[in-house]
């Protein structure tokens, strides 16, 4: 970064002018806790690029981590990612701000009870609505890795080693030939389970390159342009909606992030 960017990192401020805050918005920025939007195209996580290229790298330019003054805490040189999603998803993410917010997140994480996720979605065709006049639902399909494709995964009974994989689905709005609106809640969290059970059920979700039945080339960072037209040709899958217990008081936080298709 230039010198410009490293001196608002060391006073830990976020310059509303420069490139970064429109790649990720920062929805609440507790003691321990980090909620932030991410915007399409980012990485989860920082690797051998420059920051800018993932939403943790981002977060280090805008301050937070190593000179973060605002943590009292004994170590508050790393910021650690809770969960993640898919690199074609946008939405809501958690950075915990200490090693002791994480520890007690990513527990909460794996325990699924007070850690509740909504995804909104856009599916051409669903048959549970257009068919059977049906406004919500449970998908309830085991899922397990290919074993041709590497990076997908698949409907698989559980007698062949499929994991317990639920989804509860609803209408949120009809877009008439551009399909529905589904709002989307994981109850468990496996690899890929929206955009499987999407498929599965449906036509699958807009966009989806791997299991939908309308992909389209991900543009990734060559989407270029504003994010109304980067949304043409990405995934339609966005956590619009997340509501968990503070890491240090146990008081439930409600986030959002709204989110539509027309």
């Amino acid at each position: 970064p230039d010198e410009h960017v490293r001196k608002k990192r060391r006073r830990g401020k976020c310059n509303q002018n420069d490139d970064i805050p429109h790649q990720l918005r920062i929805h609440a920025c507790k003691c321990h806790t980090l909620i932030l939007e991410e915007q399409l195209p980012l990485m989860n996580l920082p690797k051998q690029t420059e920051d800018w290229e993932s939403a943790v790298g981002q977060l280090k330019q805008l301050g937070f981590g190593e000179h973060d003054s605002r943590v009292l805490d004994t170590n508050t040189k790393h910021l650690y990612v809770v969960h993640r999603l898919d690199c074609q998803t946008s939405g809501i993410m958690v950075v915990a701000r200490s090693q002791a917010a994480a520890s007690v997140l990513a527990a909460a994480w794996r325990e699924r009870e007070s850690v509740k996720k909504f995804y909104t979605a856009n599916v051409l065709s669903w048959p549970p609505y257009h068919e059977d006049k049906e406004r919500e639902g449970v998908i309830d399909l085991a899922l397990g890795p290919s074993l041709t494709e590497r990076i997908k995964w698949v409907v698989r009974s559980a007698e062949s080693g499929g994991k317990e994989s639920r989804t509860v689905w609803k209408i949120r709005r009809d877009l008439g030939p551009k399909g529905v609106e589904l709002e989307l809640q994981p109850i468990t969290g496996r690899t890929h389970q929206l955009r499987i059970h999407c498929a599965t059920v449906g036509s699958g979700i807009v966009g989806d390159s791997l299991y939908g039945d309308d992909p389209v080339k991900w543009l990734g960072e060559d989407s270029g342009g504003s994010t109304s037209d980067a949304d043409q040709d990405t995934l339609r899958l966005h956590a619009h909606r997340l509501i968990i217990k503070h890491p240090k008081t146990g008081e439930e936080m409600e986030f959002d992030s709204p989110k539509s298709w027309h």
